[in-house]
């Protein structure tokens, strides 16, 4: 390397492979370099390398026009209109796809246009611009808008290639309207048995095929023929099988088909005979197997039948039991002989098993009888029990009579049948139980009865005391009430009636006279007071009567009744008076108030009306929508409703709730509507919260078109929830735009952002590495095995992270390089079958190294002087190149060109598996750099 090369840049070296390697490692942001050396380096291959990478279609346009090497100028011309053709296909303005479309040459290019494009309009261009018919073709099948590819189809009219477009995978509406153009019958027929169409289509060409062809034609014909020999294999099968499942019904459907086929086209005389005679054999086969079955199935329903009988008089004879079990054992006996003897194993089980049951049942009849007459004795106690509860003497003997009963019912419970089987005669002792309380009951009733009388005689005679004495204390008696509490004292004094035990009468009856003397003397001074009082009532009335006539000269109807209602209430307390003066001033009282009255009911009348009127004002804006000035309007009348003076007690709750009941039912629908608008908001504000947390979520991801994707679809989302007032939208919006604003920033910076992440691990590898070699030189450095695992576990992370963009590569491989090398030099042995002298490695080194050397000897014979012959070829390519546009390079040229390019792949590959280490590895390197230098120094200039 000069010093000059040390100075300019490498894609400038003076190595044309330095150059060329360099060009190919350098990312796409290179244009300008690329363009450079596309132009003016020296080196064909070079420029060829810098082509490939080109992505300036009017640099390519001018190398594919001024470059000597004419197999570059149809690679430069071929990448610009690969160029032209992703431009017009992408998303781009229609107007830019279409000046794209209209520089496009190579009709390849053309179909993927038209098949690809983003924009209709741009795929139709294109399509205009294809004659090919292999090409429209490839529309045809391979466009997704069936639009093009009908209108592709459309321009093709020979039959083979519509067959080919209906056989492949053509969208479905391409291929039926292909299967509408075609009108050859054979081509139909062909299409419809094929089973590489689909199967839309195949349907459609075999209805077309019927509307085309009638049955005679031979299509038809041979149709039914074959259809003929399909239906005699299939008969044959069934006689070789035909205890298969559904035989006859196969037949049947067998012969019919034959018969509707024989209508159409006469059979040939030797199918129909095979036809017949396999119909035959299994009509034969199937008979006699239907026969042999019915005679098995009818023996063994036969003996089933038998063992069904004899196991239902085993069954029978287990359920005989009680008084008519030795009639119904004899006739199972009977029954059973008329059977015969068994004949088989299972029937000689039913025979013991019957046997078995007549000892079981004559045993049962036994016990039976014996507790039949246990059972009997006990049923003749309780039916004397039960007949002396019913008796209607309940004094005397009857208590004897029943404990005699106790006594002959433990005697008999306590014998031997009694211990056996007393507990299962639940029910007949529940019913001696139940009639010895049944006679308790009615003794204690009687008892109760006789108490009850006497305690309702004492309660009636406490009653009366209670009442006379606390009439006599009252301070008020009514007159009434003390002459009816007195008869009633007399006439329980002339007779008390029957009283408990534990009561003294003579106690009762003083009581009841010294309540009675004090009620008679209370009532006599009540009565002479009460006169007294009458006449001091009279005053009061006549300053009443005042009163009244007083307010008649008032014009405050309010105050009127205010003061009308009090006069009433002072009238009713002092409303007793004497007789010769009661009636004079209650007439002259009545008659003010009528007057007052008259003109309080006017003046409720009118307020009654005013109030009527506002019921109705909000009963007509009790549906209105109209929230604002309609509850101001029914806020006024509820104002003014106070403001009006009372009605009549009569209609005042009505009238209140007919005004109240319009006013809460527009509010209430107000609150509701208010309410509902709330909601809205809320679940507004939810849905917008939730987009903001989501885009927040999605805006540091790096899975950059999804996740643009997403973020769209989220604006989307955004602008169709409903707008909401407030600053909590406002907000919402800013944190939501904050949001898809850092993520494109984020997707516009993406390589950066790509270039930065792989850079922080590559260094993070080579931190891990060098720190590693500087621990070597420690007193505390690892042993060989943590060394190796060290490295491995670096070489992993190195591979993990992926290809280095090239501005950076150089530099962290040389690191990477460096510091393996520096760790294998302080500790060769460490690195002995690691990840970087592993064995995978190795055999790949090796063949790498074998496959180089190879190519260097295949490059040694094609640089060998060529024949004349060869002269002479590469006349003619040149020739034919000049005159059709192609390539002047001889096939060996071409060979070399491919060498040259395997070359430098298998360099790049060798120094992708990084640094050299181990014994084996380093010869294995100085064998692939010498044969890499042999093949440099081979190269032609």
């Amino acid at each position: 390397m000069t010093l000059l090369d040390r100075l300019r840049p490498r894609w400038r070296h003076s190595d044309p492979q330095v150059r060329a390697t360099t060009v190919r490692e350098l990312g796409r942001d290179a244009q300008e370099v690329f363009a450079a050396v596309a132009e003016q380096d020296e080196d064909v291959h070079v420029r060829r390398v810098a082509v490939k990478q080109l992505g300036d279609s009017d640099v390519l346009l001018r190398i594919a026009e001024t470059d000597p090497d004419e197999g570059l100028r149809s690679l430069a011309a071929e990448r610009a209109d690969e160029l032209f053709r992703d431009l017009a296909a992408s998303r781009r303005e229609v107007q830019e796809c279409e000046q794209a479309l209209a520089r496009i040459t190579r009709a390849e290019n053309h179909v993927a246009v038209a098949t690809t494009a983003f924009h209709a309009s741009v795929r139709r261009s294109a399509l205009s611009r294809v004659s090919d018919v292999r090409a429209l073709e490839e529309i045809a099948e391979r466009s997704p808008d069936p639009s093009i590819g009908l209108e592709a189809m459309a321009r093709i009219s020979d039959v083979a290639v519509l067959k080919r477009i209906a056989l492949g995978r053509a969208p479905t509406e391409v291929a039926l309207a292909v299967i509408e153009r075609i009108g050859d019958p054979d081509v139909l027929h062909a299409i419809g048995q094929d089973r590489r169409a689909q199967k839309m289509v195949r349907r459609r060409a075999r209805t077309k095929l019927d509307d085309v062809i009638d049955d005679e034609h031979p299509i038809r014909i041979a149709e039914r023929r074959e259809r003929q020999v399909e239906l005699c294999v299939v008969v044959e099968d069934l006689g070789i099988a035909p205890t298969a499942t559904g035989a006859a019904e196969r037949l049947r459907a067998a012969q019919a088909e034959w018969g509707d086929l024989a209508a159409c086209v006469p059979s040939p005389a030797d199918l129909e005979v095979r036809f017949q005679h396999a119909c035959a054999a299994v009509h034969a086969e199937i008979a006699d197997r239907e026969k042999r079955r019915a005679d098995e199935e009818r023996r063994e329903a036969e003996r089933q039948e038998d063992r069904s009988f004899r196991q239902r008089l085993c069954e029978t004879v287990d359920s005989i039991g009680g008084p008519d079990a030795p009639r119904g054992l004899e006739d199972a006996r009977a029954q059973w002989r008329r059977l015969g003897p068994p004949d088989d194993d299972q029937s000689l089980t039913l025979a013991q098993r019957f046997a078995q049951a007549v000892e079981r049942c004559e045993g049962r009849y036994e016990r039976w009888q014996v507790r039949d007459a246990f059972r009997s004795r006990l049923e003749a106690l309780v039916q004397e029990a039960e007949k002396l509860a019913q008796s209607k003497r309940l004094q005397g003997g009857v208590e004897r009579a029943r404990a005699d009963l106790d006594k002959r019912w433990s005697k008999l419970a306590a014998s031997s049948p009694g211990k056996k089987w007393i507990a299962a005669e639940r029910e007949l002792h529940e019913r001696f139980v139940r009639a010895g309380e049944v006679l308790e009951e009615r003794r204690q009733a009687a008892g109760q009865q006789d108490e009850r009388q006497r305690q309702q005689t004492l309660e009636q005679l406490r009653r009366l005391c209670v009442r006379l004495e606390e009439l006599a204390k009252a301070d008020t008696i009514r007159p009434a009430a003390a002459e009816g509490a007195l008869h009633a004292g007399a006439d329980a004094l002339q007779q008390l009636g029957p009283l408990p035990a534990t009561e003294r009468p003579d106690e009762w009856k003083s009581r009841l006279s010294r309540a009675h003397e004090e009620l008679s003397r209370r009532s006599q001074e009540q009565a002479s007071a009460e006169e007294w009082r009458r006449w001091a009532n009279v005053d009061v009335q006549k300053r009443l009567i005042e009163r009244a006539e007083a307010l008649l000269e008032t014009e405050d109807l309010g105050e009127v009744l205010r003061e009308l209602g009090q006069l009433d209430q002072e009238w009713k307390r002092f409303a007793t008076a004497p007789r010769d003066q009661s009636q004079t001033l209650w007439n002259r009282f009545r008659s003010a108030r009528q007057e007052l009255r008259r003109r309080g009911d006017a003046y409720l009348a009118d307020n009654q009306k005013r109030k009527e009127a506002l019921c109705e004002t909000v009963e007509g804006l009790a549906d209105s929508t109209d929230w604002k000035a309609t509850a101001e309007a029914i806020q006024r009348a509820q104002a003014e409703w106070k403001q009006i003076g009372p009605v009549h007690p009569k209609v005042s709750q009505a009238l209140w709730a007919r005004f109240r009941a319009p006013c809460n039912g527009f509010f209430h629908r107000r609150n509701d509507h208010l309410r509902a608008l709330k909601l809205k908001r809320k679940e507004a504000t939810g849905q917008r919260t939730a987009l903001c947390e989501t885009a927040e979520g999605l805006a540091d991801s790096t899975e950059w078109e999804t996740t643009a994707a997403e973020i769209k679809r989220l604006q989307v989302e955004w602008k169709r929830i409903p707008p909401s007032p407030g600053k909590q939208s406002e907000v919402l919006w800013i944190r939501f735009r904050t949001a898809c604003d850092r993520y494109f920033e984020r997707y516009r910076r993406r390589d950066e952002l790509a270039f930065e992440e792989k850079l922080l691990e590559a260094e993070s590898v080579l931190t891990d590495l060098e720190a590693l070699r500087a621990s070597l030189a420690g007193s505390d450095a690892p042993e060989p095995e943590g060394i190796a695992t060290g490295v491995n576990e670096a070489v992993a992370a190195w591979a993990r992270a992926g290809p280095i963009p090239a501005e950076k590569a150089t530099e962290l491989n040389e690191r990477f390089r460096s510091a393996c090398e520096a760790i294998d030099a302080a500790c060769p042995a460490a690195l002995d079958g690691s990840e970087l002298d592993s064995e995978s490695r190795w055999k790949q080194r090796q063949k790498l190294c074998h496959r180089l050397e190879q190519l260097v000897e295949s490059h040694a014979e094609n640089l060998a002087e060529p024949s004349p012959v060869d002269l002479a070829e590469q006349l003619k390519q040149a020739m034919a190149a000049n005159a059709i546009g192609g390539s002047a390079a001889l096939p060996e040229e071409q060979a070399t060109q491919a060498t040259i390019e395997e070359a430098e792949r298998l360099k790049a590959r060798w120094e992708r598996l990084g640094p050299v280490v181990g014994e084996r590895s380093r010869a294995l390197s100085t064998r692939f750099q010498k044969a890499y230098a042999d093949f440099r120094a081979s190269r032609p200039t």
